[in-house]
């Protein structure tokens, strides 16, 4: 038996949910714009109804602001919505910023890292999460990226345990501490020779102008970048080191992927944020 009867139910859930939100990406792209603006309205009305009948303390701010869900029909409305600290959200989780209907036992915690000064337990489900990384896999499939490619990730946690299905050559990756020499990393990258590398900018920097003085060179697909913003000079510097597109993403811990570059002029794909709440929603 390759897996235990739960795990395997708990990978054919993932596998359905990120086929499902590929599928919606899909067919939302291939939409009049006019009908994707409808569309989008028309979840947000959605959202904002659930918040305010479900969620104790998103009716009372809506109400503290003079605000109910139908002042908002459209995305141009927005503005009439208080905006929230991460204090006043903190105080209310989670008992007070969980819906009524959303049942706990369906939920894992996780936690920020707290590179804004403020670390935070938050709560999240499957269906969530496995939406999220289907939408980071298209954000790096529209560079060439591919589910049998090897990832290599520079964090300062790195984890190395092997997953049944990067056994069988799928969603590979490896990690290195940034703790270590550079030196030592470079050698380990040309050792490795990963189809796809990621990391935050300051350290791909440095990299870039190790790998630059080094005979053999590197051929992946894509350098992903996270954390900050690669400015133009050092995109171009970590393109040329690496021998390959340096891309700009961004996230955070409790949403993981929330934009990315686009192949075409350097634009944020910001609209598939939008596919979360119609997947969530519906």
């Amino acid at each position: 038996m390759i897996l235990h009867p739960r795990t395997r139910v708990r990978e054919i859930k993932t596998f359905y949910n990120e086929l499902r939100t590929l599928s919606a990406i899909n067919r939302l792209e291939s939409m009049p714009l006019d009908e994707i603006k409808a569309r989008q309205d028309r979840m947000l009305r959605i959202a904002l109804e659930n918040a305010y009948r479900q969620v104790p303390h998103y009716k009372e701010t809506f109400k503290s602001a003079g605000v109910t869900p139908g002042d908002v029909r459209s995305a141009n409305d927005l503005h009439k919505l208080p905006m929230l600290t991460k204090e006043e959200v903190l105080a209310g989780s989670p008992d007070r910023i969980t819906s009524h209907s959303f049942h706990m036992k369906n939920t894992f915690h996780s936690e920020s890292t707290g590179t804004s000064g403020m670390k935070c337990t938050y709560l999240t489900d499957w269906p969530t999460r496995d939406a999220n990384f289907a939408l980071l896999y298209r954000a790096r499939s529209l560079f060439g990226f591919r589910p049998w490619h090897l990832e290599y990730r520079f964090t300062w946690w790195p984890e190395n345990k092997s997953k049944w299905f990067q056994k069988i050559g799928f969603q590979r990756w490896v990690s290195t501490n940034v703790r270590n020499p550079p030196e030592d990393n470079v050698r380990r990258l040309l050792e490795t020779r990963p189809d796809c590398i990621y990391g935050r900018p300051f350290y791909l920097h440095l990299l870039s102008s190790l790998l630059s003085k080094e005979d053999e060179k590197l051929d992946p697909v894509l350098v992903l970048s996270t954390g900050e913003v690669m400015d133009s000079r050092m995109k171009e510097d970590i393109s040329n080191g690496f021998n390959a597109p340096a891309v700009n993403q961004y996230g955070c811990a409790e949403h993981n992927f929330l934009a990315s570059e686009c192949p075409e002029e350097g634009r944020l794909h910001l609209n598939m944020l939008d596919v979360v709440i119609e997947v969530v929603v519906d």
